[in-house]
């Protein structure tokens, strides 16, 4: 059977007329304002293709979405499969006079529109859609956080709607939308919308993730947003010219140890403009186990025909430097801070900029580093974290009185002092556990406490990075902090976890309900355990649970329990 071809019909009696305000076209006749276009920054990553296409189907009218200056090499490989879906014309389809309303999303700053820039001008209405929002720490005298002022994004007629939440993605803010106007969505677009949830928010982990990043993911899900998809196109490929990158960096970064933080930097030459770096960099940071990276690679600037560009003389060269840091890393270092300074920006833990310059790269990248290490605190000691409200039992206590102090406290062990308050030994929630295989709860702490060498002390002055190694050995329980003897605090692994930024600050909500302790598979009562008066050398490794002493009801500093 022969397939069926369809020919379109001529309309050549049938073409619009435009008639309205605007400049005249080439016929002398006025050029009607009818196109609604939405552009996504140069460099274009999920995140702001996919709310271009999501603020495009809201508008309708066949709103259309204009790639100002290219794609990131993972949103390339996407759009070979997943182009023909979407709304995307070529900039150079466009004619500006056209053009009546303006969207640009996940970026609130011209220079990042490339060529597009100047279309804002002449729109009869602008919306820009962004969730770069400034810290509180970033806020000046008037009370306006710094990303704020930055929108320099121009409109004739003053006709700028700006759109700034603090969420992990510009598309959630879209997302949204169209859930609260019950959209329908096609599984390409609900499949390109999670990409750019997940992507923006490290699959929610990122630290600028919110709730309503997870109810927006999740609707995707709903709306038949295909995972196969999300997990094949998610992580990008690295082509052989970011593994050449990648090799060098490693081969190259330098490490500065600066007040307990790994702070690297690395600066790097190749012939052409690589694409892709942010993912290098974040590949480096994790391999090289660095806490805070600074990744430079430059390239010399060329025309069309490959040549150098010169200008006076001067070889310009393109510098792209790109910062990241880890979550654990203080929120006093704030990476957009210091590119913003640059020219780029990004957010606190992950931030780029490119400059094209004649001067020294070198020195560019050496004034960064020395920024970002001025920003590092001083390193914290025990008595900067540790807890200072502490329960306390005597030698002579019952073990199951221990134990239940541990179990209403939520607490894997507890100091053991004698009558002075002296620390004296330490007994685990493990000792406990052994007493009550063996039934012998109604004996005395005593014989089960563990003393001399079993038990790991902490003065106040010791560094977080030590605590955290003694900690994270799994052979102790909450750490006793001494000073001239006597015990003034102790430190959990939920302290560790509040100083490395790794556990959200206690603000009361939720803490009425202590989370559940998370145990090693080796149980004790795996074994036979003979009768002894000191228990085992080698506890189980515990994570302690988020209710603090902070939150008990005792009202002294030390509590004691009685027979």
């Amino acid at each position: 059977m022969a397939p069926r071809v369809m020919v379109a019909a001529s309309r050549k009696g049938s073409k619009k007329k435009r008639d309205g305000n605007g400049p005249n076209g080439s016929d002398g006749e006025p050029v009607v304002k009818d196109l609604d276009v939405v552009l996504c920054h140069m460099q274009a990553d999920y995140d702001t293709l996919a709310a271009a296409v999501g603020l495009a189907k809201l508008w309708g009218n066949e709103a259309v979405v204009v790639l100002s200056g290219g794609s990131n090499p993972a949103v390339e490989r996407f759009l070979g499969l997943f182009r023909p879906m979407f709304p995307i014309r070529s900039g150079r389809s466009i004619d500006p006079r056209r053009i009546r309303r303006v969207g640009v999303v996940d970026t609130v700053r011209r220079d990042r529109l490339g060529s597009c820039a100047d279309w804002t001008i002449g729109a009869l209405s602008v919306e820009v859609i962004d969730h770069h929002v400034g810290s509180a720490s970033d806020s000046d005298r008037k009370g306006r956080s710094a990303s704020e002022e930055q929108c320099d994004i121009e409109n004739d007629r003053g006709a700028i709607t700006l759109i700034r939440e603090r969420v992990g993605a510009a598309t959630t803010m879209i997302v949204e939308r169209l859930m609260d106007s019950q959209w329908r969505l096609t599984p390409g677009e609900a499949t390109l919308m999670a990409l750019g949830i997940h992507t923006d928010t490290g699959s929610l982990t990122f630290e600028n993730t919110t709730a309503r990043d997870a109810k927006a993911l999740a609707w995707l899900l709903e709306q038949g947003a295909n995972q196969s998809s999300v997990a094949e196109f998610k992580t990008p490929q690295l082509n052989q010219d970011q593994m050449d990158v990648l090799n060098y960096g490693l081969q190259r970064v330098k490490k500065i140890p600066t007040n307990g933080v790994m702070l690297g930097y690395c600066l790097l030459e190749t012939e052409d403009f690589v694409k892709g770096l942010s993912v290098v960099a974040q590949d480096v940071m994790q391999l090289s186990n660095i806490d805070i990276l600074l990744f430079c690679v430059v390239n010399y600037v060329k025309s069309r025909n490959g040549k150098v560009k010169e200008e006076d003389g001067r070889v310009r060269r393109q510098i792209s430097l790109i910062g990241r840091a880890r979550p654990r890393v203080d929120d006093r270092v704030n990476l957009n801070e210091v590119f913003s300074a640059l020219g780029g920006g990004g957010h606190p833990k992950a931030a780029a900029v490119t400059i094209r310059t004649d001067e020294d790269p070198a020195e560019i990248l050496e004034e960064v580093v020395e920024s970002i290490r001025e920003q590092i605190p001083e390193e914290k000691m025990t008595k900067d974290f540790m807890s200072t409200d502490i329960v306390v039992c005597r030698p002579d206590d019952l073990i199951s009185e221990a134990q239940e102090l541990m179990n209403s406290h939520c607490l894997s062990g507890l100091p053991v002092v004698d009558s002075e308050n002296e620390l004296v030994g330490t007994v685990l929630q493990s000792d406990a556990w052994t007493a009550e295989k063996q039934n012998r709860l109604d004996e005395k702490i005593s014989h089960f406490m563990r003393r001399g060498s079993h038990v790991v002390t902490i003065s106040p002055e010791t560094t977080l990075p030590e605590v955290e190694r003694i900690l994270a050995l799994g052979k102790a329980g909450p750490l006793p902090v001494l000073s001239d003897g006597q015990i003034v605090g102790v430190v959990t692994r939920i302290d560790i976890l509040r100083a490395r930024h790794l556990w959200s600050p206690d603000d009361g909500d939720g803490d009425d309900e202590p989370i559940l302790q998370v145990d090693s598979v080796k149980e004790l009562h795996e074994a036979p355990t003979p009768k002894t008066d000191v228990a085992v050398d080698e506890p189980i490794i515990q994570i302690d649970p988020v209710k603090e002493l902070h939150e008990s009801n005792t009202p002294p500093d030390v509590v004691a329990s009685s027979n």
